[in-house]
């Protein structure tokens, strides 16, 4: 039934061009012991569900000062540093338990965030993924490690805000129109079916919305991003005043292990890190949380116009919030 599932998927969203990578290789940051076992656990649902192409990698970098060589420091840290090996182990221990493998790269630079891009770019990587701790205030948005690294990524990434991710048993998916949105229901039907969880989507309408309606328009989107409907993936339309209200309010009323959110439309690093929405909820939200950004190489002047109006329109929205 999985195989079948995953298979159906597959051949979806490569004929509508709308597929979980763009590259063959899951780029796994490990950096917390902590949550080296929810993002390998992620990552290979995620593998699984591209394919028997994919593959996956983590990565742990080590920084040096500026005045050091690269190279120099690269023969060091694999000649000398072997308790920074600790956690690539740990990583390919966790993988041979959820049955792939992982490669391990342990690499020196001089900043977080660009060691990552560069390895990322000398290989065939299609979704970076890796964890969030604390929310950046506004003024370092753009030097935080997972805004650096969205900024400037030429790949999909997705940043896990983890909770204790054990298992994989019930996940809610906030269903939006965009391409960020879009990409989220894949990855999170690719991780539902691969670890044969729940998978609900859920739809926020005002409170004079028309439920029936829009649970129409959710089903139509649901088919027209996965190709299928099934057992597996059920909808569900509530009201409320804010998208951010009525999804709190959802996870309050049913217990989830993994919110799936994708960063607005109009969304760019300088409203926050991944929109206002998604950092709130990301913030507020009782379990864990991964937030996805589909990379779009071309932006339209005018489209970049249009996205300055959504980001005023979003943060007055949130001034009024209660």
């Amino acid at each position: 039934m999985l195989d079948s599932l995953l298979r159906q998927k597959r051949i979806r969203t490569h004929a509508t061009g709308m597929s979980l990578m763009g590259g063959r290789e899951i780029l796994v940051l490990v950096a917390n012991p902590r949550t080296v076992k929810s993002l390998i656990t992620l990552a290979s649902a995620i593998a699984r569900g591209e394919g028997k192409g994919a593959e996956i990698a983590a990565l742990k970098i080590v920084t040096v000062p500026l005045q050091t060589p690269l190279s120099a420091a690269q023969e060091y840290i694999v000649r000398q540093e072997r308790g920074e090996r600790s956690i690539l182990d740990q990583a390919m221990e966790h993988g041979k338990t959820m049955g792939v493998d992982i490669q391990p790269l342990l690499r020196a630079a001089h900043q977080v965030p660009t060691g990552i891009l560069s390895v990322a770019e000398s290989r065939d990587v299609g979704l970076i993924l890796l964890g969030w701790w604390e929310p950046p205030s506004r003024c370092d948005i753009e030097t935080h490690v997972a805004g650096a690294v969205i900024r400037g990524a030429k790949c999909n990434v997705a940043v896990l805000r983890d909770r204790g991710l054990d298992q994989v048993r019930s996940i809610l998916i906030a269903a939006a129109e965009g391409t960020h949105a879009r990409l989220g229901l894949l990855l999170a039907y690719a991780i539902a079916a691969s670890a044969a969880a729940e998978l609900t989507v859920l739809r926020v309408t005002g409170p004079e919305g028309d439920v029936g309606g829009e649970k129409q328009a959710l089903e139509r989107l649901i088919t027209d991003i996965l190709g299928i409907t099934d057992g597996r993936v059920a909808t569900r339309v509530v009201k409320d005043k804010s998208v951010i209200g009525g999804i709190l309010t959802e996870m309050k009323r049913t217990k989830y292990d993994l919110l799936v959110i994708g960063a607005p439309r109009g969304w760019t690093l300088r409203d926050a890190l991944f929109g206002s929405l998604p950092d709130i909820i990301g913030s507020q939200a009782s379990c864990s949380v991964l937030m996805v950004h589909r990379y779009e190489p071309k932006v339209s002047w005018l489209r970049q116009t249009l996205n300055l109006n959504n980001i005023f329109k979003r943060a007055c929205h949130c001034e009024q919030m209660p």
